[in-house]
């Protein structure tokens, strides 16, 4: 997420096994989007996907709260 909205990371992650890592940064991702629009346009499409089923997840889980909802 703060790739789309140039604020600072809300979240970490630690690996358990040995891992890759692969960086994307900011500036590397707004040239691939305007350099390459298709491959652009899959991955803002790919992101758009995953946010939307993080959200939603969000949204069952809240309501499986007692209070929650009241």
């Amino acid at each position: 997420m703060a790739l789309l909205e140039q604020l600072p990371r809300t979240a970490t992650a630690t690996a358990t096994e040995k891992t890759h890592l692969h960086l994307l940064y900011k500036s590397k991702l707004d040239a691939l989007l305007h350099g390459e629009p298709r491959i652009g346009v899959s991955i803002m499409s790919h992101l758009a996907r995953l946010l939307s089923a993080r959200l939603r997840r969000l949204n069952t889980d809240s309501k499986l709260v007692p209070g929650k909802n009241d």
